[in-house]
């Protein structure tokens, strides 16, 4: 059977769903949960390297511009109500609750592109990991971490291969994360990851 992640059929429907559910919620329980700050007309986080505002009630994005897309994500994120158990340790997609059925459509919105675009050259990938507020680390032959939300960090990870493997690519989340985002959630980062990279590589490399 071919396994595929959910599409996202109407952003709009999905924003006004999201949004109504955090309008719902008792602020200082999301705040507890996830890290973000609350200020005098809602709540405010890092997203990546930019700093995200929220009003409350409206529930309307009054900082950074970020596509819609992206805003679904931050108020799943800020709404997420999951209650898996978790150790904090990094895993990668396929070990996530659910994650082995979807590994390979994963793969092509984020691990397979990072390689390609990075595989020749993994080392390449340590300044535009930095450029979009990530910091170095000492995966494979190249690694960055990213903090893309409070509670939540990527670990891009590149293998060079050898004669026995060949190279591969890797997103390393807390297994936390599932009690954040969906895996259709979690697919969706992984694109956006790479888009934030390649941007910043053909920065770099123009």
């Amino acid at each position: 059977m071919k396994y595929e992640l959910p599409k996202q059929i109407n952003l709009e429907t999905s924003y006004q769903k999201a949004a109504e559910l955090l309008r719902t919620m008792d602020i200082n329980t999301v705040i507890a949960k996830t890290g973000a700050e609350k200020i005098k007309d809602g709540v405010r986080l890092t997203y990546f390297d930019e700093e995200i505002v929220i009003k409350l009630p409206e529930a309307v994005f009054t900082g950074a511009k970020i596509p819609i897309i992206e805003q679904i994500l931050v108020l799943h994120y800020l709404t997420g109500d999951g209650g898996h158990p978790c150790s904090g340790a990094l895993v990668k997609f396929k070990n996530l609750p659910g994650g082995s059925f979807y590994q390979s459509a994963y793969r092509k919105r984020g691990p397979n592109l990072i390689l390609r675009l990075f595989g020749n050259d993994p080392k390449k990938l340590i300044p535009a990991g930095k450029a979009i507020g990530g910091e170095e680390s000492s995966y494979g032959d190249a690694s960055v971490t990213l903090r893309i939300l409070p509670k939540i960090t990527a670990d891009i990870v590149l293998y060079a291969g050898d004669e026995e493997f060949p190279p591969d690519a890797a997103i390393l989340h807390p297994d936390s994360i599932i009690n954040f985002l969906t895996l259709e959630d979690i697919a969706l980062l992984a694109g956006m990851i790479y888009k934030r990279l390649k941007a910043h590589s053909l920065k770099s490399s123009g």
